[in-house]
């Protein structure tokens, strides 16, 4: 199970929300605090354009993964049945299964993916926003 991460208020140390995992995600860096309005750190979240290569790997890489193998979930559990039955397995049935699952589990990510980069990007063309990173010490103005 990955980390759950607290996020606490500098100002009032009230929990201000939390996340999963220490990997970089695109997503609002910060957020305010409920009770005070303080600044609430929010990382790994780092919008898109504010990550650097390796970050923007990692989640490219890492979500491409994890769907290609989920996709090949289908491909699998027809393989398992077919050996529970006493069947054969066909290859071409098992390639075709297979590549589709791949093709459905990456799909799926990349329009994910893009929804949320999409998302950063209409953040970031908002100059209160970006203000406001700029304010909070996490951007400058120019990015």
């Amino acid at each position: 199970m990955a980390d759950v991460v607290e996020h606490r208020c500098k100002s009032c140390d009230a929990v201000a929300g939390t996340t999963r995992g220490r990997t970089p995600r695109v997503g609002e860096p910060f957020t305010t605090c409920r009770l005070c309005g303080g600044f609430v750190d929010r990382s790994p979240n780092d919008e898109w354009a504010m990550m650097g290569v390796g970050a923007r790997l990692v989640i490219l890489l890492g979500g491409a993964a994890f769907a290609g193998s989920a996709g090949l979930v289908p491909a699998l559990a027809w393989a398992s049945y077919r050996l529970v039955r006493g069947a054969a397995i066909d290859p071409l049935p098992l390639a075709v299964t297979a590549g589709a699952g791949l093709l459905v589990g990456v799909g799926l990510f990349g329009m994910r993916l893009s929804t949320v980069i999409r998302r950063s990007r209409r953040r970031m063309g908002d100059p209160m926003y970006r203000a406001k990173l700029v304010e909070f010490g996490i951007g400058s103005a120019a990015r």
